[in-house]
């Protein structure tokens, strides 16, 4: 089955995900491009082996050649244009975080179910090669009960646009990026019942004219007893990002950089270490997924109940963060 999928947004991460497809060796699709700018939408067309442009997101769903959509738009437009697109019998792909609070998210689920299409997180960190074995090596139990679970990214982030309003991002940099944090400690270490946060100082340069945060720490009550960690911050000094997720069990630790090739695995016997490919994106296997997902009219992985309940985590450490003490979750 060949998908014809259409970008809904222009702009620079729907370039990043357009050039990971072209060339590659992934599902069978047939791109499309639309921008509220027709020459911007052209523009990517060209450069990016596109079938067509579509001067707005309107005529785009209208068009009987598309069979889905990728939502790349901002945060606070993530419900309107799913929406859109799902009252047109289109298929969804839409940006993380699914939305800016649960209940609008709630009504992205409700319309997919009722009118029978896919609605998909686009959760591509879970998609890499070295989660998705660090996965696997955890299932099988080689960590035995799990103790504590670590994830720190920090890197420079200078920004731009609507990622400075607060109202459009539906927060800073928690909600943003480091959805892609709380999305992996859930799959990898479990749905926490727990959450605290406190949040960084804002930095004096590079952050200026920032409503939300710029860096967060994020604590866990995790299933067991286990404690989860998260570092995130955009506004480390280091030119490139550097991340570590070490994982720590009764009967061994864990530790791999989600942008590297490799996984460690230390016993008190032993000390294993996986090579991986060069995939910093995951974006080729994520929409393989969401491509599987619609041939075979079934949910995909991670599901939209999976992006809603990130979505809440997140929220709930924020009330956490201004409160200054620790939430409970549902």
């Amino acid at each position: 089955m060949e998908l014809s999928l259409c970008v809904l947004g222009c702009g620079n991460y729907a370039a990043t995900f357009a050039r990971q497809l072209r060339g590659q060796n992934g599902p069978a699709v047939r791109l499309y491009f639309a921008s509220r700018d027709l020459r911007r939408a052209r523009a990517y067309c060209r450069r990016y082996g596109g079938h067509g442009a579509f001067g707005s997101y309107e005529e785009a769903v209208a068009d009987p050649r598309i069979d889905a959509c990728y939502v790349c738009t901002p945060h606070h437009l993530h419900l309107k244009h799913a929406l859109l697109a799902i009252s047109h019998g289109k298929h969804v792909l839409v940006e993380k975080p699914i939305a800016c609070v649960p209940n609008e998210a709630r009504q992205m689920i409700h319309a997919a179910r009722s009118a029978g299409r896919v609605l998909m997180v686009a959760e591509n960190a879970r998609f890499l090669p070295i989660v998705k074995h660090s996965k696997q090596l955890i299932d099988e139990g080689l960590l035995g009960d799990l103790r504590l679970a670590q994830f720190q990214q920090e890197g420079p982030f200078r920004l731009g646009g609507w990622r400075a309003s607060a109202d459009m991002m539906g927060g800073g940099l928690l909600i943003d990026g480091g959805i892609h944090l709380v999305d992996m400690m859930v799959h990898l270490a479990g749905r926490p019942t727990e959450v605290s946060a406190v949040r960084l100082p804002h930095a004096m340069e590079g952050m200026e004219g920032m409503e939300g945060e710029d860096g967060v720490a994020l604590t866990a009550r995790l299933p067991s007893g286990a404690l989860g960690f998260i570092n995130y911050s955009w506004a480390a000094t280091q030119r490139i990002p550097r991340g570590s997720v070490s994982l720590s069990g009764s009967r061994g630790k864990l530790t791999f950089d989600p942008g590297g090739q490799s996984i460690v695995l230390e016993t008190t016997t032993s000390r294993q270490r996986w090579l991986f490919p060069d995939d910093r994106l995951g974006i080729v296997a994520m929409v393989e997924e969401f491509h599987d997902a619609v041939a075979e009219e079934r949910t995909p992985m991670p599901s939209a109940d999976e992006g809603l309940y990130d979505l809440e985590i997140v929220l709930e450490a924020y009330r956490a963060a201004k409160a200054g003490q620790p939430v409970r979750l549902g």
